[in-house]
């Protein structure tokens, strides 16, 4: 027993010195002073890539797609795999919509909670005419709570996506 217990430990020691080794370098360095910020970055005044069809569009599409099909069994939503698919297509493209229609007119969200209402109530009235349109036959509670909670993972998604490619853009080696 407690040669097997020295040769789990040892294993153990050696998984993690390997995958220390085989990780990516960190995106900042370990520090215990939690009063000390890192520095503000100004978002508003970089330029916005187009959102469309781009890499993070994608990744965005697959991140959430996958979340939404976690919740949607953790909130039993009794819908088929295919609607929610299809409505989570239609709120990722609506919020992507509005943000590439701000971006092109030269506006950025002033603020997190901004963008997050707005997107609600734009993402909410989409999810109410998607449901509509599928009848009674669904409960619309857990689907505008799930859309709302699809709409919070969207918009930290699109956030940290931003102050990453700026903290990159500044630092090169930041990434």
């Amino acid at each position: 027993m407690t040669i097997a217990l020295i040769v789990a430990i040892a294993a153990a020691g050696v998984a993690v010195v390997w995958g220390l080794r085989k990780a990516p370098k960190p995106d900042w360095s370990f520090r215990v002073d939690v009063d000390k910020p890192l520095p503000v970055l100004d978002i508003a005044d970089r330029p916005q890539p187009a959102l469309w069809l781009a890499p993070p569009f994608v990744e965005k599409l697959l991140l959430v797609g996958l979340i939404a099909a976690i919740y949607s069994s953790v909130l039993d939503i009794d819908a088929p795999m295919i609607r929610t698919i299809i409505g989570t297509s239609l709120i990722i493209l609506a919020s992507v919509a509005v943000s590439e229609r701000l971006s092109r007119r030269g506006t950025a969200w002033s603020s997190i909670g901004l963008q997050w209402t707005v997107l609600a109530v734009v993402n909410s009235v989409l999810i109410g005419a998607y449901s509509a349109l599928l009848g009674s036959a669904i409960n619309r509670s857990p689907v505008f709570f799930f859309g709302l909670l699809l709409t919070m993972i969207i918009v930290l998604y699109d956030r940290f996506l931003a102050e990453r490619s700026t903290r990159t853009a500044i630092n090169p080696t930041f990434s």
